[in-house]
């Protein structure tokens, strides 16, 4: 007599194979969610020091006596996408990089999304990074 389909013993090691197989994919994909957001998060605050730029320079523009705002709270500023909840800018006018150089700064940057991170840029290299 011939049996069909599988025994417990099989359908057994299938499941444990499956369930390793979970357990070593779940903290990649979780790594991997991880770093996309905090991506997300980087790119948000390039933006926040672009709309930061673009509100200078309109600033500037249409300033009768050429004096605008060198610093100020990033949830004051419309950028596309997500709104900061929290942070300051400060356009810096050095003239030489040992004072911090030129440009401009964001600090403690949060968006709602996700609160537990502050992000920022490094003045001279202009890189944004974001940490717990």
């Amino acid at each position: 007599m011939k049996k069909n389909g599988f025994t417990l013993i099989e359908l057994l090691a299938v499941i444990i194979v499956l369930a390793i197989i979970a357990l070593i994919a779940t903290p990649i994909i979780f790594n991997v969610i991880e770093n996309a957001k905090l991506k997300s998060l980087e790119n948000s605050t390039y933006g926040v020091v672009d709309a930061v730029r673009m509100q200078y320079m309109e600033n500037l523009m249409n300033s009768a006596d050429g004096t605008v705002d060198l610093s100020g709270d990033v949830k004051d500023i419309t950028v596309s996408g997500e709104q900061p909840i929290a942070g300051t800018w400060e356009i810096t006018n050095a003239a030489n990089v040992a004072d911090g150089g030129r440009g401009i700064k964001v600090t403690g940057v949060q968006f709602k999304s996700m609160e537990k991170y502050t992000c920022a840029n490094d003045l001279t290299t202009g890189k944004v990074t974001c940490a717990k």
